[in-house]
This record gives structure tokens, C-alpha cells and sequence, in this order.
């Protein structure tokens, strides 16, 4: 895609919507109501989680973490299951990561720590509306 504007939180989106897609269309095929178990789905569902892990890199964590959308009440309401990034222990996990990565220097991490929660106390003011 060749826009100018942040996108890849589409992506996140789109691949949620299609996991909720496929549970819909096979608990259809099964006759089964959204609260029973499929077992099927469940293999299914573990593939297709193994593959977003596969794609989901820790930059990517991070860029996640930094996009205000996901702070946003109209997102977070949007889905019942979804949070904001810094609640999510998986996005965390791999930021964290990231941060290691990139900066050897557990002074540098302390300090990009900071400006982070610096982030997060500014979203309270701008973004949980």
C-alpha cells in the first residue's frame, strides 16, 4: 500500500476480523452456537495463531505500542477482548524485546522506559475519551 498515513494497524484489524470470520463460518458448518467447543476450530484457530506469531516481530510490537488508536475508547470498545497495548502481555513481551535488542544499554532502556510512560501519561489526558 503507498500512502503517507499509518497502516498497519489495518492489518491488525483485518486479521482479527478474519479469525472472527472463520470461527463464524465453521461453528455455521457445525451447528454449533458460539458457546460450545469445536475442536476444529481450535486446530484451527492454533494454526492460525503459529502464523500471525510467525509475522508478528518485535518491531512491530513496538510500533503497535506507539500508535494512539489503541489508547482510543472507540477502539477499545470495539471488540470486548481488545487492550490497549501496554496491558497486553504478549505486545509487551516482544516490545520489551525489541528494546533489548536495540539498545544493549540498560541506561538506554531505563530512559526510553520512561519517555514511554511519559507516552502513556499523555494518552490519559488526549485519548481515553
Amino acid at each position: 500500500m503507498n500512502t503517507d498515513r499509518p497502516t498497519l494497524h489495518l492489518v491488525y484489524k483485518v486479521w482479527d476480523e478474519m479469525i472472527e470470520k472463520v470461527k463464524t463460518t465453521i461453528y455455521r458448518h457445525e451447528g454449533k452456537k458460539g458457546d460450545e467447543r469445536s475442536i476444529f476450530y481450535e486446530v484451527v484457530y492454533d494454526i492460525l495463531i503459529d502464523r500471525w506469531t510467525k509475522n508478528s516481530t518485535p518491531l512491530h510490537c513496538i510500533a503497535h505500542s506507539l500508535n494512539p488508536r489503541y489508547y482510543c475508547s472507540d477502539w477499545l470498545t470495539e471488540v470486548p477482548n481488545y487492550l490497549p497495548p501496554y496491558k497486553d502481555v504478549e505486545i509487551s513481551k516482544e516490545r520489551n524485546k525489541c528494546l533489548r535488542i536495540h539498545l544493549p544499554s540498560t541506561e538506554e532502556r531505563k530512559v526510553v522506559s520512561q519517555e514511554f510512560a511519559r507516552f502513556l501519561g499523555a494518552l490519559d489526558d488526549f485519548w481515553f475519551i
